[in-house]
C-alpha cells in the first residue's frame, strides 16, 4: 500500500511521511530533556485526584443523592437521565476543550488556563449537585460538572506528548492508567467511612465533595 505523501509546501520539500510507529522508533536527540519521577509523581497525583472526582460520584455518591430525593423506585430513572445525559456532553466536551486548548495561546500557556477554568466549574458543579433540592437541579449540576472536568481532563491528557518525550511515555501512560482503577476502588470506602458517622444521613455527601475537592486542589 503506498504512503501518502506531503504536499509540495514551502519549507517541506523533500520530507519523508512518518508513520506514529515509525517515529516512536528513530532515537532521540541528547539534547532532548527527559522528565524525572518527581514530575512524574506530581502528574500522577493530578490524575488520579481528577478521576476520583469524575468516577466516585458516578460509582457511588450520585446514586445515593438520588435516592434520596426521589426514593428507591424512582431512583433508577432518574439516575439513568441524568448519567445518560451527563455521559453525552461529556462525549462532546472532551475534544472540544481539547482543540480549544491546542488552539490557546496565553501567558500561562496552553493546557493551564483550561486546567484552572475545569478545576473551579467543575468543583461549582460538583457542590450544585450535593446541595441540589430536586432532580433538575441535580441534572443541572451533574452536565456542568461533566462539562468542566472534561476541560480539566482534556488539558491534562494533552500534558503526556507535551512535556514528555517519546522515549518515557510509554512509562508515564502506564503509571497513568494504574490511577482509573484506584479511583474506583476510593469512593466506596470513603462513603462507607462518612455513613458511619451518626449524624450524617443527609449531610455525609458534601463532606464528600470537599474532601475530593479539596484534595483536587491541594495537588
Amino acid at each position: 500500500m503506498a504512503q501518502p505523501t506531503l504536499p509540495s509546501t514551502a519549507g517541506l520539500d523533500g520530507l519523508r511521511y512518518r508513520t506514529p510507529a515509525e517515529a516512536a522508533l528513530e532515537p532521540e536527540s541528547p539534547a532532548v530533556h527527559r522528565v524525572g519521577w518527581g514530575f512524574i509523581s506530581l502528574y500522577t497525583l493530578a490524575f488520579m485526584s481528577t478521576s476520583l472526582v469524575f468516577i466516585a460520584p458516578l460509582l457511588v455518591t450520585l446514586a445515593l443523592k438520588v435516592n434520596s430525593l426521589v426514593g428507591i423506585k424512582q431512583a433508577p430513572s432518574s439516575l439513568s437521565l441524568v448519567a445518560g445525559i451527563g455521559a453525552l456532553l461529556s462525549i462532546l466536551a472532551n475534544p472540544f476543550f481539547g482543540k480549544m486548548s491546542d488552539r490557546t495561546s496565553s501567558q500561562l500557556g496552553m493546557r493551564r488556563p483550561w486546567m484552572v477554568i475545569g478545576l473551579v466549574g467543575g468543583s461549582l458543579g460538583i457542590l450544585m449537585v450535593a446541595l441540589a433540592p430536586n432532580i433538575p437541579v441535580v441534572l443541572l449540576g451533574w452536565c456542568i460538572a461533566q462539562l468542566f472536568f472534561n476541560a480539566l481532563l482534556a488539558a491534562m491528557v494533552a500534558v503526556l506528548p507535551d512535556q514528555v518525550p517519546a522515549a518515557q511515555r510509554g512509562l508515564v501512560s502506564g503509571v497513568l492508567g494504574v490511577c482509573v482503577p484506584i479511583a474506583s476502588v476510593s469512593g466506596t470506602p470513603l462513603e462507607r467511612l462518612c455513613d458511619r458517622e451518626p449524624r450524617l444521613d443527609d449531610n455525609w455527601l458534601r463532606a464528600v465533595c470537599w474532601f475530593k475537592g479539596h484534595r483536587l486542589i491541594g495537588d
